[in-house]
């Protein structure tokens, strides 16, 4: 349906721009990435390993505890890969000291554990210090990858990996039933609404990126909450549950943000695909 896939002044339709919003690819690019490592070699290592995977994050280096708290204070930072063994301050003590100073906020840095020790009640130890995820040393590179897919950009994570789902698999993409109803079954209003409704979507998910890498929580509850009700008036029943589970997450954790994000952004390219393929909707108004 050529009015779907209509170009903005841009050059690119809605599923275009909301795909180049934050999190495509092994997304990282202008994102900051703190290491905490005191052994000069594994932090060699590791920046080796990060710039191959993201090549324009930002890298910042601390080499015990109270450097991170320092480095964190004066910068935002979007990841944090943190030794536990260090001097000074470890990284338990570090990675409690940051949920502390988070308490209240929307904000919640991901503190991904780096440790020599496989043993279980060491991965108990950091999980109950508040960090999110653990790697064990040697670091082979895919693991790393994989780690920094999750919490970068979890929409690209293949599709064996295990995480949440936010919508269910029953729910159609969408009631073209419904909409014909509304249209009062004039085909010619029916592709208007779905022109409009399907750019207007477009829209909102991709301010909603933008906002994610603003962290600003509330401007993504008020956004979620219009997309909500422009996809169940139009029909768009997956895309109106996740901006209904996006708006009651919005300011609480943003690890699920971003997941939730994800999956709109795979859900509006399956709506384009359905569209494109039915009927009613292909061809010129």
């Amino acid at each position: 349906m050529k009015n779907i896939n209509k170009k903005e002044k841009n050059g690119k339709t809605s599923a275009d721009v909301a795909d180049e919003a934050p999190a495509a690819g092994v997304a990282g690019d202008g994102r900051t990435v703190l290491i905490a490592e005191d052994v000069k070699m594994n932090m060699a290592l590791i920046k080796t390993m990060i710039k191959q995977i993201i090549p324009g994050a930002e890298l910042l280096e601390a080499r015990t505890g109270n450097e991170v708290i320092g480095l964190i204070e004066k910068k935002k930072v979007d990841l944090i890969l943190m030794d536990v063994q260090m001097p000074e301050m470890d990284g338990i003590e570090a990675a409690n000291f940051i949920r502390g100073r988070e308490s209240g906020s929307a904000r919640r840095v991901p503190i991904i554990a780096l440790t020599a020790g496989a043993l279980k009640s060491e991965k108990e130890r950091c999980m109950a210090a508040g960090m999110d995820d653990f790697i064990t040393k040697p670091i082979e590179s895919e693991i790393l990858r994989k780690t920094l897919v999750k919490y970068f950009n979890p929409g690209a994570s293949s599709p064996s990996a295990a995480r949440e789902k936010y919508i269910d698999d029953n729910i159609v993409v969408f009631d073209k039933a419904g909409l014909m109803a509304k249209a009062y079954n004039d085909k010619k209003v029916f592709k208007e609404f779905v022109d409009m409704s399907f750019l207007e979507a477009g829209n909102f998910i991709n301010a909603i990126g933008k906002l994610i890498n603003e962290e600003n929580a509330g401007e993504i509850k008020k956004i979620s909450h219009s997309l909500k009700g422009l996809a169940m008036t139009f029909g768009y029943k997956r895309i109106g549950g996740l901006a209904d589970t996006l708006e009651t997450t919005a300011q609480s954790d943003f690890g699920k943000v971003r997941e939730i994000y994800g999956e709109l952004k795979a859900e509006l390219k399956a709506l384009e695909a359905f569209i494109n393929e039915d009927i009613d909707l292909r061809g010129n108004k």
